[in-house]
């Protein structure tokens, strides 16, 4: 009987040894695998410094000398320098680094208020081991000003001039624009949108620096920024329709922003904003056609990258950008709209889209627009089906439906014009204008990521000479008790 219960037991203590080894060989190789043992953060901050600067510190040791400290930094958003910019510092090796570093946003366009920086430190000891510390952020503000600020769902309102209901009411306009966006057409925030309200369209655009002078707000799709210029002191109803405008483009831009040096054209991404604002207006109709019948409206094409620089220009320029979008949605339906910013976004140019689903190029949809206000003749669409429609991203699809616009009597060659309408803008004392072409956003040196090091897997050699030993141990276990036995 102890002979079948030895040989039962003989098994069971050769599979809990080779269970022990392979515990062993299976905590070894990730401890190489991962090459950040060693390593302890001892302090890690950003902190703002008036007028445009932020000062990093940071502190480490190892348990061998620290040759290389790296600080990552950027802006949070969806554009295509996800990846930050790589900035190796000055430091003195040793076992203990302490290194401060200032960013001068001077030196580099000025900061972006309201924009939100990200941080994160790379360092590298002589044994080859690095360490990653975890990204944190930082909200640039103007130091000069006490900030008050609200937030309600994915909102959050910053102003230093005018009293707490004066906040309230803008937060009570942006939320009644996100329900009327994803109400009409379909749109929902992704993301923390921040809105920041100077109490003059001139401190708005004193803070950026490179605004057009009628510039009254200004929407960066790329970081969720909205910036505005909205007095305290005035009736500001007027306000909403510029908050509905600009989240609108902050909404949209997260579909529009490519990597391949492709944007939607001006007069289509403020076409588009304006287009959910409501119905075109007699008097936008009549400024356009006005200046139609003079042979004195600009082609379309001139408004591929940005709009006039003077006010009135400016206006005419949205005005007509808003009637050629709402001419392609009544025309075409609004899916070809949703396929023409599908197209763009995949990476062809506007010429490239609007020919495929349009079978028109820039110049032709805008003669055939023309024609349709009574003004020359149409082309014949020429469609392109050799170029693919690109494969659609998974970012919501803007849908906008054709029953928000509802075309009132055109205006034809025959119609005699007497006075030419003029732009209305809010009786305020600094009358902001309220149409504003998203800016590009601010360039930043941006170097490619450096490589993650390969990280060492288990070798099947390992594994299988393992396997040849708890054999060979099982064997001679079996030999050795055996021998005994006939003894």
């Amino acid at each position: 009987m102890r002979f079948f219960s030895d040989l039962l037991r003989l098994p069971w203590n050769a599979m809990r040894w080779a269970g022990v080894f392979f515990l062993l060989i299976g905590q070894i190789t990730p401890a190489c695998a991962q090459g950040t043992g060693g390593f302890q953060v001892g302090g890690n901050t950003a902190v703002l410094q008036p007028p445009q600067q932020v000062v990093f510190t940071f502190s480490a040791n190892s348990h061998e000398v620290i040759d290389e400290v790296t600080v990552i930094y950027g802006y949070s958003g969806h554009g295509c320098d996800a990846e930050g910019t790589r900035m190796g510092l000055v430091i003195t090796p040793g076992k203990q680094v302490t290194v401060r570093w200032v960013k001068d946003f001077n030196k580099s366009g000025g900061m972006l208020p309201g924009a939100e920086l990200w941080w994160q430190f790379e360092i590298h000891n002589k044994a080859g081991e690095k360490m990653l510390t975890d990204r944190q952020t930082l909200l640039l503000m103007d130091t000069s000003h006490r900030w008050n600020t609200q937030e309600e769902g994915p909102v959050s309102l910053f102003w230093y001039e005018g009293s707490q209901p004066f906040g309230e009411r803008l937060m009570d306009f942006a939320s009644a624009s996100l329900q009327k966006l994803e109400k009409d057409v379909g749109m929902k925030p992704t993301g923390q949108i921040r809105i920041v309200v100077y109490p003059s369209a001139g401190d708005m655009r004193d803070s950026l620096g490179y605004l057009n002078d009628w510039a009254g707000g200004v929407a960066m799709g790329e970081y969720n920024l909205i910036l505005v210029g909205i007095s305290p002191m005035d009736d500001i109803s007027w306000a909403y329709d510029v908050i509905l405008h600009e989240l609108t483009h902050v909404i949209t831009e997260t579909g529009f922003v490519n990597c391949h040096a492709v944007r939607l054209p001006v007069w289509l991404v403020e076409g588009i904003a304006e287009y959910t604002e409501g119905s075109v207006s007699m008097d936008e109709q009549e400024l356009v056609v006005t200046r139609l019948m003079e042979d004195t409206l600009p082609e379309l094409k001139t408004m591929r990258y940005n709009f006039p620089f003077g006010e009135e220009e400016a206006h005419l320029a949205y005005a007509q950008s808003k009637m050629v979008v709402a001419y392609m949605v009544d025309t075409y339906g609004s899916e070809k709209i949703n396929q023409l910013v599908e197209s763009i976004r995949g990476g062809q140019t506007i010429d490239q889209g609007l020919r495929v689903i349009y079978g028109l190029n820039t110049e032709e949809l805008d003669r055939t627009w023309r024609a349709e206000m009574g003004v020359g003749i149409a082309p014949e669409p020429n469609f392109i089906t050799e170029t693919p429609v690109p494969t659609r991203t998974p970012i919501p699809t803007l849908d906008l439906h054709p029953s928000l616009w509802t075309p009132g009597p055109r205006p034809t060659a025959t119609t005699t014009i007497t006075a030419t309408a003029t732009a209305a803008l809010p009786s305020t004392a600094t009358p902001p204008a309220t149409r504003t072409p998203i800016p590009d956003g601010r360039v930043v040196e941006t170097q490619p990521p450096s490589p993650s090091p390969a990280q060492p897997t288990s070798s099947p050699w390992l594994l299988l000479a393992a396997g040849v030993i708890v054999a060979i141990g099982l064997v001679s276990g079996v030999g050795i008790w055996a021998i005994r036995r006939v003894k």
